[in-house]
């Protein structure tokens, strides 16, 4: 038996390795357990992939076509298990019942294929492959697998997408909660995606193209998953949509609106920079949805815009009364209420269509 080992040949085999110690690190993080297990599982499918490339570049393939149709191939699982880990990390209570577990049929039947054929001699398999496989059932599961990873893609968008609504309605601080990794993440599968589309219906892809990008995201994947710490999901309900299905057949009570201006404005809650929906329910009495409710309703904002503009306005009261700069802008955004520069700045330019820099210019032009 003699291995054709090159540059790439060589890089297919340690993304291969490294695949398989990943999938075992994963399955044995403590943090965000079943998202991990999860993730190790597509892991462990993507370093399957790779021994069909290393089989293929380094010419065992041709020596040994027993080796032909091994059960390694689980293009049509790859889909599904994006969208399970990513629903896992933003839906509460996500679990494995059946209305989730049929997602995995055409992987399901994907490997009973390959097992079939993989007991077979190897004048059968060589014959299956140029007569049958080649022409024929190759091409169907290369489409089904194409169609499955885009539609699942665009599934794990919108439920990332949804997620990120439902963090302004509960946090009023939501920097470190609006998981950008794993957008980075998924915008990294679809380069994947779009690379493997393109070699095989183009055939125009630089020769080695995909079988360096999927060790690439093998390990992107597994130092992504592995270093994040348990998630915060908030309920899946969302309260302004709850309340307005209960049908509240009269009119906001003024009271209620008067008694959340006075907790907020009053006891000056938002200068705490991790206030959530549920502190603000707890200080005025009330079910956060129906407080939720009535900040959307009767203020027309989430409660992470209503509580974020709060704090605007006393930076920008801060700002005026610092005549002898004797404060940092950055030192007066914190005593507003921001947990970060990064996120003051981009709620200030959101607000106030101004950076804090633009709007003191601005100010200083008009006094």
């Amino acid at each position: 038996m003699k291995i054709n080992f090159t540059i790439l040949v060589v890089t297919v085999l340690v993304g291969m390795v490294h695949g398989l110690i990943t999938t075992v690190f994963l399955f044995s993080s403590s943090n965000n357990r079943r998202a991990n297990r999860i993730l190790g599982l597509l892991v462990l499918g993507f370093s399957l992939q790779l021994i069909d490339y290393f089989l293929n570049k380094s010419g065992l393939y041709i020596q040994h076509s027993e080796y032909y149709f091994l059960p390694i191939y689980f293009s049509l699982s790859f889909g599904p298990l994006i969208y399970l880990y990513v629903k896992t990390l933003t839906v509460p209570g996500t679990s494995f019942r059946f209305s989730v577990l049929w997602h995995f049929v055409p992987g399901l039947l994907q490997f009973v294929f390959y097992t079939a054929i993989s007991v077979r001699t190897g004048s059968y398999k060589t014959y299956f492959w140029f007569n049958i496989h080649q022409p024929v059932t190759q091409k169907i599961e290369l489409y089904a697998s194409f169609v499955s990873i885009g539609w699942y893609l665009l599934l794990s968008l919108h439920l990332l997408q949804t997620y990120r609504k439902r963090m302004d309605t509960y946090f009023s601080n939501t920097r470190n909660l609006t998981l950008k990794w794993l957008t980075n993440l998924l915008l990294g599968w679809l380069v994947l995606y779009s690379a493997w589309l393109l070699e095989h219906l183009c055939m125009t892809t630089p020769v080695g193209l995909l079988e360096v990008l999927m060790p690439v995201c093998i390990y992107w994947m597994g130092w992504m998953g592995y270093q994040q710490k348990d998630i915060i999901v908030p309920p899946l309900d969302d309260p302004t949509e709850a309340a307005d299905t209960e049908k509240v057949s009269h009119d906001i009570a003024p009271s209620l609106v008067m008694r959340i201006q006075q907790a907020v404005e009053g006891k000056k809650l938002y200068l705490n920079p991790s206030l959530t929906l549920a502190d603000l329910a707890t200080e005025v009495n009330l079910p956060p949805r129906q407080v939720s409710f009535i900040i959307n309703a009767h203020f027309g904002k989430s409660f992470n815009s209503f509580v974020n503009e709060y704090r605007v306005e006393v930076f920008k009261s801060k700002l005026i009364s610092n005549t002898e700069n004797r404060f940092t802008m950055l030192g007066l955004a914190l005593d507003s209420g921001f947990n970060s520069q990064a996120s003051f700045y981009r709620i200030f330019r959101e607000i106030t269509g101004l950076t804090p820099k633009e709007y003191l210019k601005k100010l200083s032009e008009s006094s």
